[in-house]
């Protein structure tokens, strides 16, 4: 019977010792039993397994412990060992309300606790804490109280980063933050041949090599931690330009030049295509800026990096309206003292400038320009024609090279596509007679003396070998100009309702379109007649053949 109760003793004292839980110690931190420190930061106070830091207070006191605006509270367990619940004594009835924890179970008073423990708890004073004594448990661990292992939780201050070549030495790596007291931490790049990074310190290296690398910094799990990872994406580029006349900065290379400061205020060139034309400072309203325009350039016409320029035109003359800058237009500008006020900015002026036009597969375009003098590219004519004797007469013809004046309408002849005009200070000369206008902007055609208005355009029957001047509006009436088109604008009395370009004889005379020619019957390649509106087909009127697709 006595060998039973032993044996059942025994039996119940070993599932009492496996059931066990962690076992818990307090320590109080109380300068009034000598728990102090002097100095001003990093206080430091160390009891049992507990660790007590005050990154800038006072522990001189005998009455309480000062946790100054912005500083921490610091406690962390020696290893093994966990923190379950910190308690803060009140100072005259006033509770350290003032903190704010960076692990949850904090009651936002005076008590934090949590059953799974930490290894390191960290409070911010968001004002002046004075705290009478502070009381830690922590744990010794235990069978059925498993601890788990936290996440490092550190990171880089930026995700991204850039370098230029030349100026590597400028690089700033952004900086790990937050990684836990003893825990090893190594680097890495995915791709060293663009830059590498120092296995245990981070330091970037470079290799002369425009790209892109990841740098990683990692750490292996532990006891405390869980393994741990964290990234940022590093490009390295180089600039396009110089910021010299003849090889001006792009956009780009403002921007990031700025990001680094490494824009002085010296004057720099940069060049790109005009995206939006912001804003124009006339001379009556704006002393300062009077004859100034505010637009914006990128590197590729879009809204996307941006530079906003203030400034005036060539040769630093004024500008006179908003549209003497037209969208499109590649540009260089001298500038100086880029700013980044939430975008980039700078004052400049223009010293080239390069204004497109279309030319329709056709071969025909009209172009009127008010803010500059422009030169004709290669592969262009500009002619400027005048009425006489119910003729259009090529009153003076512009060749590559030759500067059409400004606010001079002509007709552009060349395969279609896209043609840069340079922007010039030289005047050119004007042609003696025309009947070609233009506006900058859409406009309704109102000539003085002038009662007929014609655009370029295809004829009714939108034959592809008609292009020419035909009426704009019913009888000839007036009509709205685009932008930087010309019109041609003829005498009320004029009686011709188009004049075709394939009807230029010599590329001097264009015949006239009279009413009969325009309401001529057309005939099938068979010889039927046609009325209505012409299917697809091959046509025949007033003798000449004509397609309808």
């Amino acid at each position: 019977m006595t060998k039973k109760l032993h044996l059942l003793l025994s039996l119940m004292l070993l599932m009492l010792c496996v059931g066990a839980k962690a076992d818990d110690v307090t320590v109080t931190f109380d300068p009034s039993n000598g728990d102090i420190a002097s100095g001003l930061t990093d206080l430091t106070l160390t009891k049992e397994q507990i660790t007590f830091i005050i990154s800038y207070g006072d522990m001189s006191r005998k009455d309480y412990y000062t946790v100054n605006n912005s500083s921490t509270a610091t406690f962390e367990s020696a290893e093994g060992y966990k923190i379950t619940k910190i308690v803060f004594g009140e100072y005259k009835n006033r509770k350290p309300s003032n903190f704010r924890c960076d692990q949850d179970g904090y009651d936002g008073i005076n008590t934090w606790t949590n059953e799974n423990g930490a290894k390191k708890v960290i409070f911010t004073a968001s004002s002046i804490v004075r705290i009478k004594s502070v009381e830690v448990t922590y744990t010794t661990g235990g069978s059925d109280t498993p601890i788990e292992p936290q996440d490092p939780g550190y990171s880089f201050s930026s995700e991204t980063a850039t370098a230029l070549l030349g100026y590597t030495g400028y690089f700033q790596a952004p900086q790990l933050k937050g990684v836990p007291d003893g825990l090893a931490v190594t680097y890495s790049s995915s791709n060293p041949e663009v830059a590498d990074v120092n296995y245990s310190t981070g330091e970037v290296t470079f290799n002369n090599i425009i790209g892109e690398t990841t740098i990683t910094a990692s750490s292996t799990a532990n006891d405390n931690y869980k393994e741990g990872k964290a990234q940022y994406t590093l490009t390295v580029k180089e600039l396009a330009g110089n910021g010299n006349v003849d090889n001006p900065y792009s956009v780009s290379d403002v921007s990031i030049l700025t990001s680094l400061d490494l824009i002085g205020r010296d004057s720099i060139f940069v060049k790109g295509t005009i995206s939006s034309v912001d804003q124009y400072y006339s001379r009556d309203n704006y002393y300062k800026n009077g004859g100034q325009i505010g637009y914006y350039i990128s590197d590729d016409g879009t809204a996307s990096n941006q530079l906003k320029v203030l400034g005036r035109g060539l040769g630093f003359a004024d500008f006179s309206a908003l549209t003497d800058l037209m969208p499109g237009s590649n540009v260089t500008v001298k500038c100086g003292n880029v700013e980044n006020t939430g975008e980039l900015e700078t004052r400049g002026n223009l010293t080239s400038i390069d204004v497109p036009f279309y030319v329709f597969p056709d071969g025909y375009a009209t172009l009127y320009y008010g803010g500059f003098a422009l030169k004709v590219p290669a592969g262009v004519t500009a002619t400027v024609y005048s009425y006489a004797d119910n003729n259009l007469n090529a009153s003076k013809t512009y060749a590559e090279g030759d500067v059409i004046p400004a606010k001079t309408a002509v007709v552009l002849n060349a395969e279609g596509g896209t043609y840069y005009f340079p922007g010039t200070t030289d005047t050119g000369t004007s042609p003696e007679a025309t009947n070609l206008y233009g506006y900058d902007k859409a406009t309704k055609t109102d000539v003085s003396g002038m009662g007929k208005y014609y655009m370029l355009s295809l004829n009714a029957e939108s034959d592809p070998n008609s292009i020419g001047f035909y009426w704009g509006a019913e009888n000839g009436g007036a009509f709205t100009s685009g932008a930087h088109k010309a019109f041609l604008a003829l005498p009320a009395d004029a009686t011709a309702k188009g004049f075709a370009f394939n009807d230029v004889t010599n590329g001097i005379s264009a015949k006239t379109i009279t009413a009969e020619q325009d309401n001529a019957p057309v005939y099938s390649i068979t010889g039927m007649r046609m009325n209505g509106k012409l299917p697809a087909g091959i046509y025949v009127k007033n003798g000449k053949k004509f397609v309808v697709k």
